[in-house]
């Protein structure tokens, strides 16, 4: 008898690249390859092909618009193409429509033809948009006559471009050492693995009589980000909606863990807020702060009717619990008519500045701005005040990095964050305390006068250090604060800082001459990388130094002899091999020095010497091919061929774990997960894939 079972249905969702738009239908879950297609079909007929997506790896919650998902493919995937996904044929779908979930992206959709592509030349000073241009062309189809006279430039992505605007001037403000020059035979699909948006400039052509890069000075830098994001009331911009949108352009992100994050947070940027980081474990609070919080906790826990009374309360408390030098009242910013709901100000380099911001709501949710993104946008007002005067153009003025610390008061709850402006905005949330805990919940108690103790000096700190803070701080301001390193004896060796090491916590510098490299971390095995050095395949420990709870590690700068990392190396080869931009990426911190040894012959002193390692009980946890480094040819002495960086993770074998936050996307043993115990076995895991092609 015939079965009348009806296969349920699943809802499909996906991504065009071209047409930068969501759709969705529904299909059966034992439907055919050929089903899915003419589905496509009446959704996008322009297609060319359809390509899948794992299951699980795009929650449509986290991702509403298609700009969003499209910065979620890039972040996941290196390119849309078969090394990364499968593309939809007879029959691979089978398995794969059976395990996709609701609520997730499921397609990827690309036509054969870019509708748009838009290039600006420096020597018209005009752009030309290019319509249908199809996916298998190279960059030269975008240039005029005599192309090889021009060097093409990949302009970063989210610049829009108005014919009536200022991209002239976004363009010029952008040093042209920064962008990557375009093989003009390179196809625009490798340019651009994840299509073009309509309406933003892709590409930027330059006469090479012209095509003279002229560095931008940090003075200028750091004003481009408020020259990209115009002035507008915080409140609005702190509405989830305004505030997910504008993160979809990286250039205008605020940089505060929702969701994107720098690696060198604000507590490494400025001491106080070090410390202010650091009191919130430790610091021991006095009987009036004690007073203050029970104050604090007993107003707070309370209804009110209005926000200005919640307001008024929450100054109050702490004016009279004198945890902030002075009543933070409320105020406007600059000369706009944005007013927030109580700071602290001071005058430095005759400026107004705000070192303290508090943003205060009547519960949670009761209105549409999110607290923490509107207290950030309250003090980065403040600081476009200071770009806007004659002050931003003061020497001292690179030193300052404008500390503040954003406090917020919702409901019941109580949260603090850290705020600096280096290049970019650059915030960290620190603490939330619940006010309403059960008299009895002994930690929460403490946690929270803790927080009023160590919010307490922390403000007094930044109001006494505010006035001559540029001109007592050494390092630029995008460095961290600490400029010296002690021996055990107390000696210090001062330092100066030269530049940093891409995203990463690492800082190459200069004492007195010699070149060092600091590394700040939160563990570090001094004790196995000093046996790696005495068997001759790590650089030297110079010192290791606490500063408040961060650990400072020196050691000596060997990229004189050892420029490249295996995957330096790896790199270049693919622009031997005919990508050119690979090994312009390759290039962009430093010149590339042919290696000494190969992948292989590398890979083997690698494998030899961690099994040294291994014999004295040690573990290294992430030998990955950009901790190690190569040998130059010609470097003169018979030095090691490899030397292993990067002993954060390291330890005694049965003694150290993998940290929580480790990359589940690099390759690694499958049972090297967070929290569990680091093995020799993933170390030999993973060097037997030291030499493996990107």
């Amino acid at each position: 008898m015939a079965d009348d079972h009806e296969e349920p249905q699943v809802e499909i969702f996906l991504l065009c690249l071209e047409c930068h738009r969501l759709r969705s239908f529904k299909i059966r879950r034992n439907a055919t390859s050929l089903d899915i297609k003419e589905a496509v079909g009446r959704l996008e007929p322009l297609y060319g092909m359809i390509w899948l997506l794992p299951p699980a790896s795009i929650n449509l919650a986290h991702v509403r618009t298609a700009s969003a998902a499209r910065s979620a493919l890039r972040e996941q995937f290196k390119a849309c193409d078969e090394k990364n996904l499968d593309q939809l044929v007879h029959r691979n779908h089978v398995e794969w429509l059976q395990t996709v979930q609701e609520g997730e992206l499921h397609l990827v959709v690309r036509h054969d033809h870019y509708p748009s592509i838009a290039v600006y030349n420096t020597e018209t000073r005009a752009v030309t948009t290019f319509e249908q241009v199809s996916l298998e062309n190279t960059v030269k189809c975008l240039l005029p006559r005599k192309a090889d006279q021009y060097t093409v430039y990949q302009f970063p992505e989210g610049t829009d471009w108005d014919p009536e605007g200022e991209l002239r001037a976004v363009i010029e403000s952008q040093p042209l050492e920064d962008l990557p020059v375009i093989n003009h035979g390179s196809l625009i699909s490798k340019r651009y693995p994840w299509g073009f948006v309509k309406g933003e400039l892709q590409f930027v052509i330059v006469p090479q009589e012209d095509d003279i890069p002229q560095p931008l000075t940090f003075s200028r830098r750091r004003r481009i980000y408020f020259d990209r994001t115009p002035a507008k009331a915080p409140s609005s911009e702190a509405e989830p909606s305004q505030f997910s949108k504008a993160h979809e352009n990286e250039h205008n992100r605020i940089y505060c863990g929702r969701p994107y994050q720098r690696s060198t947070p604000p507590s490494l940027l400025d001491e106080t807020l070090c410390q202010l980081r650091c009191n919130l474990e430790s610091i021991t609070p006095t009987p009036k702060d004690i007073q203050c919080y029970e104050a604090l906790r007993t107003n707070a826990v309370g209804t009110f009717t209005q926000e200005r009374l919640r307001q008024e309360m929450f100054s109050d408390v702490l004016a009279k619990g004198r945890i902030v030098p002075q009543r933070a009242d409320r105020g406007f910013i600059g000369g706009t008519s944005f007013h927030d709901d109580g700071d602290l100000r001071v005058t430095c380099l005759d400026v107004t500045l705000l070192y303290y911001v508090q943003d205060i709501k009547l519960e949670i949710g009761s209105t549409k701005a999110e607290p923490y993104i509107e207290a950030i946008h309250y003090w980065l007002e403040n600081v476009r005040t200071f770009f806007d005067s004659p002050s931003r153009d003061n020497d001292a003025a690179a030193h300052l990095n404008f500390p503040a610390v954003l406090v917020l008061h919702f409901g019941a709850y109580l949260a603090v964050a850290a705020a600096v402006y280096g290049n970019e905005p650059n915030v960290e949330h620190l603490c939330c305390i619940p006010l309403h805990a059960h008299t009895t919940n002994e930690a929460e108690l403490r946690a929270g006068e803790r927080a009023l103790t160590a919010l307490r000096v922390a403000l007094h700190s930044l109001r006494e250090r505010y006035p001559t803070m540029p001109i007592k701080r050494g390092p630029r301001a995008d460095f961290p604060f600490r400029d010296f390193y002690t021996e055990l004896d107390g000696t210090p060796h001062p330092f100066e800082y030269i530049s940093a090491f891409d995203d990463k916590r690492i800082f190459r510098v200069s004492e007195g001459g010699t070149r060092l490299c600091v590394k700040f971390s939160k563990r570090y095995s001094t004790e196995a990388h000093e046996v790696a050095h005495a068997a001759g395949f790590a650089p030297k420990l110079i010192a290791m130094n606490m500063v408040y709870d961060w650990i400072m590690v020196v050691i000596e700068d060997k990229t004189d002899e050892y420029s490249n990392t295996m995957w330096d190396i790896k790199r270049a080869k693919i622009g031997e091999e005919g990508d050119e931009e690979a090994k312009k990426g390759a290039e962009k911190e430093k010149a590339f020095h042919t290696p000494a040894f190969s992948l292989k012959e590398a890979q083997d002193e690698v494998k030899a010497k961690l099994a040294h390692l291994h014999d004295k009980g040690f573990v290294h946890g992430d030998l990955r091919d950009v901790n190690v480094i190569v040998r130059n040819e010609g470097v003169s002495g018979d030095g090691p061929g490899i030397l292993i960086v990067d002993w954060d993770w390291a330890g005694r074998a049965g003694q150290v774990t993998y940290p929580r936050g480790i990359n589940t996307h690099i390759a690694r043993p499958a049972d090297a997960l967070a929290g569990e115990d680091i093995e020799a076995e993933h170390d030999v895991w993973m060097a037997d894939r030291l030499a493996d092609p990107l």
